[in-house]
């Protein structure tokens, strides 16, 4: 799974109302950003089906979740399709001058720019292998840090 990605589209998901309310002015380049890089037909499919399973995860503790999955997987889509283009490039608005903008869609349209899109789910592929093993290869150790931090009565302990 895309990580980040995901992290991306739950912030838009979260916090569409905040983006709502103070909207930067449109950017021809941060589009074109988001059409490099989220339209990228690969890329796009990877999205859809991230925000598809996140949805589905979240709908799980309802009974009727499992016969409602091709449903899901259509709201998931129409958000990629609708909904994460503006919240998106508003992001990157606010995060990038016009120039900044400008100099990442020219460095996209370079031969290192497309194969870094090309790339990318494969590249993402491989880092969540990386994180999974990590996470298996430290559990034991979260798990002790855990369990120390938890007071008799079941309260946290203070940060030291």
């Amino acid at each position: 799974m895309f990580l980040k990605t995901l992290i991306l589209i739950s912030f838009l998901i979260f916090s569409g109302e905040a983006f709502a309310a103070a909207p930067a002015p449109a950017s021809p380049n941060a589009d074109k950003i988001f059409q490099g890089i989220v339209m990228n037909p690969g890329i796009n499919a990877r999205i859809k089906q991230d925000v598809a399973d996140a949805l589905y995860r979240l709908a799980k503790k309802f009974p009727c979740a499992a016969a409602m999955k091709p449903e899901i997987a259509k709201v998931g889509a129409n958000f990629v399709d609708v909904k994460m283009r503006p919240l998106t490039n508003q992001l990157l608005s606010q995060e990038f001058s016009e120039a900044e903008l400008k100099d990442i869609v020219s460095f996209l349209n370079t031969p290192t720019g497309k194969k870094i899109i090309a790339k990318s789910p494969e590249i993402a592929d491989r880092v969540n292998q990386i994180v999974m093993q990590a996470a298996l290869e430290n559990s034991g150790d979260i798990t002790g840090l855990l369990a120390r931090s938890v007071n008799s009565d079941g309260s946290c302990k203070t940060a030291q």
